[in-house]
């Protein structure tokens, strides 16, 4: 297994075989593929350019997304109306600024602000008229 000359700490070609095909410390050159990630030499903790209306488009998902979500609890529906209101702002301004495609999220928060405006203020209507309908119910039996 070993030569005479040769300790169990050494093996044969230490140090002048390839990891992986590469010398460590090698400049592996730019990414052959920059659809899978960065610059192989970019480093460690430098991030990337954000992508402007990205922040935007969050903005009118997550208020699409609250907006649908408050419809449900009757005089919630008011502020169901104004969060729908800022999605389908947020939205539209979004989808002016990002890329063709990667204007998803700003499209499905513009969506669901129209949903949440809607049907919010039907949900909201239809509370009042009924909180209306119960008092004058209760003044005609108490009088």
């Amino acid at each position: 297994m070993y030569d005479n000359n040769q300790t169990p700490e050494q093996t044969p070609n230490q140090g002048t075989d390839p990891v992986y095909g590469q010398n460590p410390g090698q400049d592996l050159g730019p990414n052959p593929n920059p659809a899978y990630g960065q610059d192989y030499n970019q480093g460690y903790g430098q991030n990337p350019a954000p992508v402007p209306g990205k922040s935007k488009a969050t903005v009118a998902l997550v208020c699409g997304i609250i907006s649908v979500a408050l419809i449900w609890f009757g005089w919630t529906g008011i502020i169901s109306v104004v969060l729908g209101v800022i999605a389908i702002i947020s939205g539209i301004n979004a989808r002016k600024i990002l890329p063709p495609g990667q204007s998803g999220t700003a499209t499905a928060g513009f969506i669901l602000g129209i949903i949440g405006v809607a049907v919010g203020a039907i949900f909201f209507i239809i509370a009042c008229v009924a909180c209306a309908g119960i008092m004058g119910a209760a003044n005609y039996w108490y009088y």
